[in-house]
């Protein structure tokens, strides 16, 4: 129902009077119907800040996990094949298949998932950093190289390929202009001995360090065409 191009942020008054900022290169749907009010996140980013009614429940889905309201403010965001959720404020509850008790978080608590391993990770962040984007600022506490990359390259407005990010898995910090999205892709490159190599047509090439493995992976931004 809603999308963004590259670089754009939307806010969306949903109509329980509810609201969601959209990041960019993303797109939700909307789903209210009877005594439930559903939002499906297809692409990218949102964030959350919620209307409660106890009558009427409030879930968001994300690739396979549902993440239910409990009176909050929230972020989603897909991660490759994968989902994070972190908590600004109240708490939620997200299930996942094959995952038999549902997880909760409360404000400054953060959780994401690896779509393929199934594998969790759960920790604290500071409640301000949540959402941050909205503002300007990209908070890497705890992303993945990969992940700041992906997220970044949302902003850019060209196209971002990588090779062999998939394995690096150490866990960043740092606060990025979301301005200045190449500047931005260079300088975590650079934290891990790797570079940005611009190509023509608006491509950026991110190759990570020597001991990040070298297995290739291609990611073409999302289009706000499709």
């Amino acid at each position: 129902d809603y999308v963004t191009g590259a670089g754009e942020t939307r806010t969306l008054a949903l109509p329980d009077g509810s609201t969601v900022i959209l990041g960019p290169r993303s797109a939700i749907a909307l789903h209210y119907a009877g005594r439930e009010r559903a939002v499906a996140l297809l692409e990218g980013e949102a964030f959350f800040t919620v209307v409660h009614d106890a009558a009427h429940g409030f879930s968001v889905t994300a690739a396979r996990a549902v993440v239910r309201d409990i009176g909050t403010a929230f972020d989603v965001r897909l991660a490759g094949a994968g989902v994070a959720v972190a908590v600004k404020e109240g708490m939620v509850g997200i299930s996942w298949p094959g995952r038999g008790a549902l997880v909760r978080l409360a404000s400054g608590q953060q959780w994401a998932v690896d779509g393929a391993s199934g594998r969790e990770q759960r920790g604290e962040v500071d409640p301000a950093g949540v959402g941050a984007w909205t503002s300007g600022h990209l908070v890497l506490d705890g992303m993945t190289l990969a992940d700041a990359v992906r997220t970044l390259g949302r902003y850019y407005a060209g196209t971002v390929l990588t090779h062999g990010l998939e394995r690096a898995r150490v866990p960043m910090g740092g606060v990025y202009d979301l301005h200045r999205p190449k500047e931005a892709l260079e300088a975590i490159s650079a934290l891990h001995g790797g570079r940005v190599v611009s190509l023509p047509a608006g491509l950026l090439l991110v190759l990570p360090g020597p001991g990040a493995g070298a297995v290739p992976v291609f990611w073409k931004n999302f289009s706000a065409s499709r």
